[in-house]
């Protein structure tokens, strides 16, 4: 878990310690500086934000100075046996270069999955389920099969949701939509086949839900998980720009009210579902945040 010494990175602990108890994790907080100047009270820092986890949790403190800390912990998230958990504004570039805001930066060259938190964000949420959404417009597996390991880590059962605009079906194709947003079919249909994906998956179950919102994927979103709360939230990045298209990663964060885990683009050899149920739990990504 980053920290750069402003009282808004440590908006994440919660939610690290929540991820961690439910994936057996321990928590690793990591004060990252760009200078030594930066860095002369982040040791303070980070022990503060030490004191607000729970006493006897598997916490370790590190401090790192780099010229470059976006690199840093990029190269940190690449070690299979982590997970960064990071409070993130996600500014747009230009901000980005002005506020000299890391998280912002470390969304933008992302390549494995992370949790972000949000404006929004709140520890008393009580969600009990992995959510996953898909958009009906791009391939559903490298989304699924995330939400499987975790909800698998978890032992938790998953939501799969769809965003869709309530629009009548074309005149002269009967049961196809012509849509901006969500499936072409049915949206109920849509999500009945991609649960079929996850027939025979030894999660605690399935369930599914359909949303209608005309103008926004972001906001409904976060107006169904207002109302039902989950554990985390998975949303693509690159490769589902239909769901996290410019804006709407950011709007999430300032409107949705549990962590994002923000899935940036398949792997090189991108994981099946089928691939993360044979692996099953032990290989899954579950040593530390």
């Amino acid at each position: 878990m980053p920290l750069d010494g402003s009282q808004f990175a440590t908006r994440a602990i919660p939610a690290a310690m929540v991820i961690a108890r439910a994936a057996s994790a321990g928590i690793t907080l990591v004060g990252v500086a760009a200078d030594d100047s930066e860095a002369s009270s982040l040791p303070d820092h980070v022990r503060d934000a030490a004191q607000l986890l729970p006493i006897g949790a598997d916490v370790a403190e590190a401090v790192i100075v780099d010229a470059d800390p976006v690199a840093v912990l990029l190269e940190m998230a690449a070690d299979p046996d982590q997970v960064l958990c990071l409070a993130s504004h996600d500014h747009m570039p230009a901000a980005t270069a002005i506020l000299h805001s890391v998280g912002s930066a470390v969304l933008e060259r992302a390549f494995r999955p992370m949790f972000v938190v949000g404006h929004a964000a709140e520890a008393t949420a009580t969600g009990t389920d992995v959510v996953v959404a898909v958009d009906g417009q791009h391939d559903p597996e490298p989304l699924l099969a995330v939400a499987v390991r975790w909800g698998l880590l978890f032992d938790a059962p998953l939501r799969v949701v769809t965003v869709y605009e309530p629009v009548l079906d074309d005149i002269r194709r009967p049961e196809h939509f012509t849509r901006a947003i969500g499936p072409p079919i049915d949206p109920d249909l849509y999500l009945e086949q991609v649960k079929a994906r996850l027939d025979g998956i030894a999660v605690r179950g399935v369930e599914l839900a359909s949303i209608p919102d005309p103008a926004s994927v972001a906001g409904g979103l976060s107006r169904h998980l207002a109302e039902r709360p989950g554990m985390v939230l998975v949303v693509g990045g690159q490769h589902h720009r239909r769901i996290v298209a410019p804006g709407v990663l950011r709007e999430l964060l300032r409107t949705v009210v549990v962590p994002v885990l923000f899935v940036p683009r398949p792997a090189e050899q991108a994981t099946s579902v089928r691939d993360v149920a044979e692996a099953g739990v032990d290989s899954a990504l579950n040593h530390e945040l």
